[in-house]
């Protein structure tokens, strides 16, 4: 199985080991840490600052090979 792509890109950008929330005014301290293309910085601040939260993943998908 390849690499899947988080869902957090949907509201973020990548530019190196750097996301930037797009849903935050450019004014606003939006930029994380994304080493490695890690995630994690990038979703705490989506749930808490925007109550954003990954979507729910059908059956379907969940169970496919």
């Amino acid at each position: 199985m390849g690499k899947r792509r988080s869902w957090v890109w949907e509201y973020a950008k990548r530019k190196e080991d750097k996301a930037y929330c797009e849903l935050c005014d450019e004014d606003e301290n939006n930029e994380y840490s994304c080493v490695g293309g890690t995630t994690g910085s990038i979703i705490r601040h989506l749930k808490i600052m925007h109550k954003v939260y990954q979507p729910e993943i059908s059956t379907s998908k969940r169970y496919a090979h």
